[in-house]
């Protein structure tokens, strides 16, 4: 319900600077706090998949140093499978950088590491999405929630944060790659 509620206050907002043209007030940013905002994220990303890398539990730390800690501390008993897979998988995107435009090179890192999982499966059991849990088939029913209003007016605040944070971010994407 109040996910709902969020997901239609932000789009609201988006649409309403859309029309405004405030995407022309991303220009008054500098280009330093654009260059931070997308290091910061690619630095949260990457040290998030770090437990899936090395095969261990995450945390569930909300500090992001303990976090990457807590992680690490449990790296003595990392899965080798796991780890190896995915070195693999990084090496082949390094090495072959210089091909990156002219082929798809993460899809092909990727088929890579799924072709040695596969391989390495009678030796060490490398779990399968159908392994963990299984997965429904079809869509959830739609069905119409009635508007509450006292509940937009408390999300306002944080869906209006949501709408700037994402356009920032898009803004800086589009720069990034451009």
């Amino acid at each position: 319900m109040v996910l709902f509620h969020l997901a239609l206050l932000v789009g609201a907002i988006c649409l309403v600077l859309s029309l405004l043209r405030m995407g022309a007030v991303v220009h008054f940013v500098p280009e330093s706090a654009l260059l931070g905002f997308t290091v910061g994220a690619a630095v949260l990303i990457a040290f998030g998949q770090l437990h899936h890398l090395l095969g261990v539990p995450g945390s569930k730390r909300p500090e992001f140093v303990l976090k990457v800690a807590e992680v690490l501390g449990r790296a003595g008993s990392a899965n080798w499978c796991a780890l190896g897979i995915g070195a693999l998988t990084l090496a082949i995107m390094v090495a072959f950088q210089k091909y990156a435009r002219r082929l798809p090179l993460a899809l092909l890192a990727i088929v890579a590491a799924t072709l040695a999982a596969r391989a390495l499966r009678p030796w060490w059991p490398v779990a399968l999405v159908r392994d963990i849990a299984p997965v429904p088939g079809g869509l959830p029913l739609l069905h119409w929630q009635m508007l509450r209003w006292d509940l937009m007016k408390q999300l306002m605040p944080a869906a209006a944060m949501i709408a700037v944070v994402g356009l920032i971010e898009a803004i800086s994407i589009a720069q990034t790659l451009g």
